[in-house]
């Protein structure tokens, strides 16, 4: 279990940013080569996933499919990740998945992509035969780590969303562009008592900020779910 802190940095707050990850008194260093994101969400036919966290429930799930790289055409090596929360902390769960097609224009064959799931006979969590793929979800994200590796920074940005409803025909896109950053600050629970210290030099507020819930919100909206 682990704690995962998020900030929005405007780009107005670039410089402010900048200072942050080139001065702190903890080394903050490039962990790795920055890198697309893709995600494919899932949930089930009354979006209960997007609710709960609407909602505020204390224990709470998200089901995702996720690969790095090109976004369409022949999928290589994605994962299923069951992403857990129980209040503040929150683990994530790991499965391999079968490679896919994902036709730029059409998506995805749904029935197949959930075929892929089931054949893995994952029993944990929740029956993975009433989810199905609802958003797709792009960005890209820069990776950091303080010198004593007690906190793992990531900094995402440019999200493009697309909707997976299986009742249309095609491939229906929302770029939103926002002009800010999320920075996400991930460490172990044992080192919870060392936040303060690590994140006085970023005077702004913790926020609460979910890619899913955005990405339903944005194409959805103007529907009742």
């Amino acid at each position: 279990m682990r704690f995962e802190r998020k900030f929005i940095i405007p780009y107005s707050k670039k410089n402010l940013l900048d200072y942050f990850l080139k001065n702190h008194p903890l080394n903050i260093k490039t962990l790795f080569d920055s890198r697309i994101i893709n995600n494919i969400y899932f949930d089930n036919i009354n979006f209960k996933f997007f609710k709960d966290n609407i909602d505020g429930i204390s224990d709470r799930i998200k089901i995702r499919a996720r690969w790095y790289g090109q976004t369409f055409g022949r999928i290589k090596n994605p994962k299923l990740e069951f992403k857990i929360k129980q209040n503040t902390l929150g683990e994530k769960k790991f499965y391999e998945m079968d490679d896919f097609f994902f036709d730029e224009k059409n998506g995805i064959d749904e029935k197949n992509l959930i075929k892929k799931i089931r054949s893995k006979n994952i029993k944990d969590y929740i029956n993975v035969n009433f989810i199905r793929p609802k958003i797709l979800n792009v960005y890209n994200r820069k990776y950091f780590i303080t010198n004593d590796q007690y906190f793992r920074i990531t900094l995402d940005s440019f999200p493009r969303y697309y909707d997976l409803e299986k009742k249309k025909n095609y491939l229906r896109s929302v770029n939103h562009f926002e002009k800010y950053h999320i920075l996400e600050v991930k460490y172990n629970k044992e080192y919870d008592k060392y936040f303060q210290f690590f994140i006085k030099y970023l005077p702004l507020r913790l926020d609460k900020n979910s890619k899913y819930v955005f990405g339903v919100n944005k194409i959805l909206e103007n529907k009742i779910i």
